[in-house]
């Protein structure tokens, strides 16, 4: 994992677990499946998780206090925010206990004692500009709040305070000039420059981001990169069901020919635009919104593809299983069993147009799709009943690879999850 400068915190990875995805945001999410993504990204050499209160409401905190258990790993950042109320909903006591509040929520959602980075989520309007509700007004944020963040920050209760810049331009250009300036702040980076719902000021006003992320350039402020896919716009096809007149509906139509440049490279458009969002100039981080690790493989319609690329109609997703597996011998197995299907004319299995984990586990079962065992234990038991599986290799192979698994096995046994942590990253 490629690590980036991150100013006051030090170093961070190039790629950061957003919380909206095990939040429910994009759609319901299994719990016990939500902890293992994180765990996953965590193995994977991530180390910042972005989070909020918002987020489930509650539910991506709780998910990662329950990964965790409260022992955050060394060099693994928690970020969360913090929603103010409108300015004229109360004066200075008010935000004050208001970020108390809110601070005390996270910390025991999170089971910890320190938030690494927090971030005011709310939009600061400008003191000239059009009527919009429940925003933190600029005059409210730099004698109140921002003078609040500095003291949690200078009590060690936070490591660092920020932004989430997606409001209006004018406000955060005029903020990013100030003294004392925020330690990050997040911006809309992607190869459209799509805001999408996150755009509340009318279409008198547009959006204008690249200032945004300039002026935090020039003020030496480390930005985080949100929306690399513009909520699922910038992929080959949107994850959850949308409206037609939802701003991600409009912006994934709006980005066919981002599609079909992907497509003409011989790259999923997803991939393609977290490398957009990675190369540009200012970015640390770029936030990654996954949901779980619940297909093995997925299928992504490409629309809008010129004639000659129709071999290249669908992309297929493969998903290692975990991050600790072989991932050449999964999909080994997963193309062999796709072949032995094509061989014996086997009528072809269902295909699910959602998430999997939201398909009731009756309704799984009357199409035959199952789930994958959860534990390593479990796999193994599944491995030697399958005879099937086991003639597509020859059976040296199989014994070593089994011999070897329940070694592993005993060789954890008795150890917490930082300690099986531990010893894998001192094996592999």
């Amino acid at each position: 994992m490629e690590m980036r400068p991150f100013g006051r915190l030090g170093r961070v990875s190039a790629l950061t677990l957003g919380g909206g995805g095990i939040g429910n945001v994009w759609g319901d999410v299994d719990r016990a499946e939500a902890i293992a993504t994180v765990r996953a990204a965590l193995d994977a050499g991530i180390t910042m998780l972005d989070l909020a209160p918002t987020y489930g409401p509650g539910e991506a905190e709780l998910v990662v206090g329950e990964a965790l258990g409260g022992n955050v790993p060394e060099g693994v950042l928690i970020t969360t925010k913090i929603e103010l109320p409108d300015d004229e909903a109360g004066g200075a006591d008010t935000l004050v206990e208001r970020i108390a509040e809110g601070l005390r929520g996270s910390l025991e959602r999170l089971r910890v004692d320190r938030i690494d980075l927090y971030l005011l989520h709310s939009q600061v309007k400008p003191r000239q500009g059009p009527p919009v509700p429940r925003l933190l007004g600029i005059d409210a944020f730099r004698d109140i709040v921002r003078p609040e963040l500095e003291r949690l920050r200078d009590a060690g209760a936070i490591g660092a305070w920020g932004l989430t810049a997606v409001g209006h331009p004018d406000a955060l250009v005029e903020l990013f000039e100030d003294a004392p300036k925020p330690d990050a702040v997040q911006c809309v980076v992607n190869a459209l420059d799509l805001s999408g719902d996150m755009w509340i000021w009318g279409s008198d006003t547009r959006p204008d981001n690249p200032s945004v992320r300039a002026a935090a350039i020039t003020a030496g402020i480390p930005i985080v990169a949100i929306r690399a896919v513009a909520a699922g716009s910038l992929t080959d096809g949107l994850d959850r069901q949308v409206d037609d007149d939802h701003p991600a509906a409009r912006d994934h139509r709006a980005a066919a020919g981002f599609r079909r440049l992907a497509a003409e490279r011989g790259e999923a458009a997803a991939v393609l635009a977290h490398r957009y969002a990675l190369s540009v100039p200012g970015v640390a981080p770029g936030v990654l919104g996954v949901q779980n690790r619940e297909a093995a493989v997925r299928i992504c319609p490409a629309v809008g593809l010129l004639e000659d690329a129709a071999a290249r109609q669908f992309h297929l997703e493969y998903r290692a299983a975990d991050a600790a597996a072989c991932p050449h011998l999964c999909l080994g197995a997963i193309v062999r069993a796709g072949l032995a299907g094509i061989c014996e004319k086997l009528p072809a299995p269902p295909v699910f147009e959602r998430d999997p984990i939201e398909v009731a586990a009756d309704e799984r079962e009357r199409l035959g799709a199952h789930r994958l065992p959860e534990t390593l234990e479990a796999a193994l038991e599944a491995l030697e009943a399958d005879g099937e599986v086991r003639s597509w290799f020859p059976d040296d192979m199989w014994q070593c690879y089994l011999a070897h698994k329940r070694y592993e096995i005993e060789q954890l046994e008795g150890l917490d999850l930082d300690e099986q942590c531990a010893r894998y990253r001192t094996v592999y």
